[in-house]
Formats: C-alpha cells, sequence, structure tokens
C-alpha cells in the first residue's frame, strides 16, 4: 500500500517467479498422482465459472504458468487510478483492461452493459428534453402544443408508477394504429381519363379524306397528376384544360 518503491516491485517480482514454480509443481503432480477427472469452480473479474478437466488430457505434460501483478505493481491504489486514467485517456488500453485491472474486483461484463444502458438512457432522456422545448416557440407562434404537454405528462406519470423510462418513452410516443375500413364498405378507386386519340401518322390517306373535326379537350397526362401528390399520397393536383382549334 506504500507509494511505488524499487524494492516492493523487486519483491513482487520474485514472489512472482516463485509463484510460478508452485504451480508448475501443482500441474505435475495433478496429472501424474490425481489423473482422473475433477471440477474447479473460481471467480474471474467478477464472473464465477466452472470447469470440469481430466489432466491427462488437458494438461498433458504442459506445466508453464505465468504470474504478474499487473500494471499497477509497486504503485498504490491512488497512482494506480491516475495512471491508469492516462493511459486510457491517451487509448493506450482499453475500458475493458482498465477494469479488469483495478485493484478491487469487479464484474467487466456486466459492468460495460450497465454503462452502455445510462449513456443510452442519458440520450434519451436528452432527446425528450429536447422536444419540451419546442413548446414556448408553438405557444408564441399561436399553435397549438396541447399534443407535446399530454405526451410528457404521460410520460412523467408513468415514470411515477416505477415504469423504465425507455418503456415509458416507447408507450407514449408509439404511432397511431391505422384505421382499416369496415368490410363491405366501397372502395375509392382513381378513374384514369381516356387518353386522347392521336391523328394517323404522315396525315389523312387521300382516299379518306380530310374531315375537319369539332374541338377537342386535351386530357392532362398521368405523370403531371402524379407529380403533384403530397408525400402522404394525397390528392393535391389541379387540372388545366385546352382548348385547340
Amino acid at each position: 500500500m506504500g507509494a511505488f518503491d524499487t524494492q516492493v516491485k523487486s519483491a513482487q517480482a520474485i514472489f512472482a517467479a516463485a509463484l510460478r514454480d508452485v504451480i508448475s509443481i501443482c500441474f505435475e503432480v495433478d496429472e501424474v498422482i490425481y489423473p482422473e477427472e475433477k471440477t474447479i469452480r473460481g471467480v474471474d473479474s467478477g464472473s464465477p465459472y466452472e470447469i470440469t478437466y481430466k489432466p491427462t488430457k488437458d494438461i498433458k505434460n504442459d506445466y508453464s504458468a505465468d504470474v504478474r501483478y499487473g500494471m499497477l505493481a509497486g504503485l498504490n491504489p491512488a497512482q494506480g487510478l491516475i495512471f491508469m486514467l492516462q493511459a486510457l485517456g491517451g487509448k493506450l488500453i482499453s475500458k475493458d483492461m482498465a477494469m479488469r485491472e483495478l485493484p478491487f474486483t469487479v464484474n467487466v461484463t456486466q459492468e460495460l452493459e450497465k454503462i452502455e444502458i445510462e449513456d443510452m438512457r442519458t440520450a434519451l432522456l436528452g432527446s425528450l428534453t429536447a422536444y419540451t422545448q419546442a413548446i414556448p416557440q408553438m405557444a408564441t407562434q399561436g399553435q397549438d402544443a396541447s399534443d407535446v404537454v399530454r405526451k410528457i405528462a404521460a410520460v412523467i406519470k408513468a415514470r411515477q408508477k416505477g415504469q423504465a423510462l425507455e418503456d415509458a418513452i416507447e408507450a407514449t410516443f408509439a404511432p397511431a394504429p391505422q384505421q382499416v375500413p369496415p368490410a363491405g364498405a366501397p372502395s375509392q378507386v382513381e378513374q384514369m381519363s381516356p387518353a386522347p386519340v392521336a391523328a394517323p401518322v404522315g396525315g389523312p390517306t387521300p382516299e379518306q379524306g380530310v374531315t375537319e373535326l369539332p374541338p377537342q379537350e386535351q386530357s392532362p397526362d398521368i405523370q403531371s397528376l402524379l407529380s403533384s401528390l403530397t408525400s402522404g399520397g394525397e390528392a393535391n393536383a389541379s387540372v388545366r384544360t385546352i382548348r385547340r382549334r
């Protein structure tokens, strides 16, 4: 628990070498004297685990081991935390590794999941707060802001009942169900105007002669009608009739 000291770090290196020798001997004894299948349990980075192994199959004359004191060797907790934050800020290590090197035991996977959920909830709450800022502007312009106020109040009431923030917002801002027309109701089908009769290519033949046709009304083409539709598919077209002689 003392400050950084060369003697402390040297002692830790000696302890690591001794522990490597002891663990190697344990592996060899486990394989030679106790070769039957066995189960071990433990905790790694805050997560419990269980392993079933057979020494003659899994160890198989490999008695090597590695022991280390981590990147905070020789540092007290305060100095180790500062060093870790500096390395994390310089993107030398990842958050996962920094959490695994902490001087206390944490469940790294569970903590990272909780941190991500908190960040997403904060972003969702910020979006909801920005949504409420539209109320004064709508009131100034004379618009009806009752729908915005009603949705914000619904989220607050849901939170008071113990509902999660994301569930409350999802239920409040869910799109309204589309109304299905009753069975047997006549469907509205758009009737297309008949296309104008085109004159024969090259003009009338000598046998047909020249006949004066009465004035015709030119119908609008389909492309002009479709181009004037709104984004919701509502008709917003205007028809102009041109009489030609």
